[in-house]
């Protein structure tokens, strides 16, 4: 259940990035926002089962309550840190031996958490392991748990750097996009999480979007064409067309839209208001 679903049964509920509740407020966090819920319309046994949905873990981590509750980490290094942020659908046990099999990959990892019963998140300071490697540790840990995992590889980071804002800001970013691969990193999720919703929030971007989803096997196209770099025949090949039958879609679509799928950045726009 998500923060959107209890908004539904408790309407006057509100969400927010930051922890802002009032002593008259129930405050849960889902490792990316906070939800408050006015006290008056809970019960104790509602209270008990939300806190147990959203439960805090490994409180008493150094690195949990730094980035979580903004204590002081109290480390003096020169080294590189950076997080590993982990989403997991489908894991309904075995959460322990799940987190316990994943640090396994790593050989020397500082700290590992869940911050919710689907995410977490790993703290290194070295990047000694292949991304490769990690991608088929990944596939196989899903193989045995029957799961579907998502990661975010962060940014390196100094210790005394605001490594609470490096957090949330990465949380957010991985959060917002949606986890669209098995890997993924600050270059494939910052256009979905910043610059797409300020596309789509305009009436001609929502326009031209509302054109895109109208037509037969666009979205396919734009994103095969965008996979491709724009290059015609190898994106023919790939949707298995003739590369005349792909050169008639586009002609198409540019009469249709105004854009031309042949210019990378008519391309980066549509594909943009479809990601």
């Amino acid at each position: 259940m998500t923060f959107n679903d209890l908004q539904k049964l408790y309407p006057s509920a509100r969400i927010s990035q930051i922890n802002n509740a009032s002593e008259s407020e129930f405050v849960l966090y889902d490792g990316h926002q906070y939800l408050m819920i006015s006290l008056s319309v809970l019960n104790q046994t509602e209270k008990d089962l939300l806190s147990l949905m959203f439960k805090e873990k490994d409180q008493n981590s150094m690195w949990y309550q730094h980035l979580i509750n903004g204590e002081a980490l109290n480390i003096t290094s020169h080294k590189l840190y950076h997080f590993v942020h982990f989403h997991v659908k489908y894991l309904n046990q075995n959460h322990d031996l799940w987190l316990k099999t994943f640090k396994h990959f790593f050989t020397t990892p500082l700290d590992a958490f869940y911050i919710n019963n689907h995410s977490g998140i790993i703290i290194l300071d070295s990047r000694n392991y292949d991304i490769e490697s990690l991608e088929g540790f990944i596939a196989a840990l899903d193989d045995d748990f029957s799961t579907n995992t998502s990661l975010y590889i962060g940014a390196d980071r100094m210790i005394h750097d605001d490594l609470i804002a490096l957090f949330k800001e990465e949380t957010l970013l991985f959060h917002k996009s949606g986890y669209p691969t098995r890997i993924n990193t600050f270059a494939n999720t910052y256009l979905k999480a910043y610059v797409t919703p300020k596309i789509r929030s305009s009436s001609i971007g929502s326009s031209i979007r509302q054109l895109i989803l109208s037509q037969d096997e666009m979205v396919e196209t734009i994103i095969c064409m965008w996979n491709h770099e724009g290059n015609v025949t190898s994106s023919a090949q790939a949707l298995f067309i003739h590369r005349n039958t792909l050169n008639y879609r586009i002609d198409k679509f540019n009469e249709l839209t105004g854009l031309s799928l042949r210019h990378l950045d008519d391309l980066l726009l549509a594909y943009l208001l479809i990601v």
